[in-house]
């Protein structure tokens, strides 16, 4: 009967909670910071500008700062937003991203 009780009581919330991981916060405020700016600036400083933030995300990827479930949707929004033609317009894809980094997946 004891045993029972114990194996009971492990069982209701016992087990230590598990949290996804998610961007660091730093990060991800910068970067929807600029995709905000990116999508605000003229569309051929956009494309200069979305260059720049794909490299930050390539260079955060390969330091293994971004969670590995992340860096699918990420590098996906990253570069919808950089693989336009220069002075094309972007404000939707930029749009997109920055909602996106304030609000990732938890």
């Amino acid at each position: 009967m004891l045993l029972l009780a114990v194996l009971v009581v492990a069982g209701c919330g016992g087990a230590a909670k598990h949290t996804a991981p998610r961007l660091p916060h730093a990060l991800a405020l910068r970067w929807a910071q600029q995709a905000a700016a990116i999508a605000a600036a003229d569309p051929c400083a956009s494309h200069r500008r979305a260059a720049v933030l794909r490299t930050e995300v390539i260079l955060a990827i390969n330091k293994q700062q971004i969670p590995q479930r992340l860096l699918e949707p990420l590098t996906s929004k990253v570069n919808a937003l950089a693989a336009h033609q220069a002075c094309a317009p972007v404000q939707r894809e930029a749009h997109d991203l920055a909602t996106w980094l304030r609000n990732p997946p938890s």
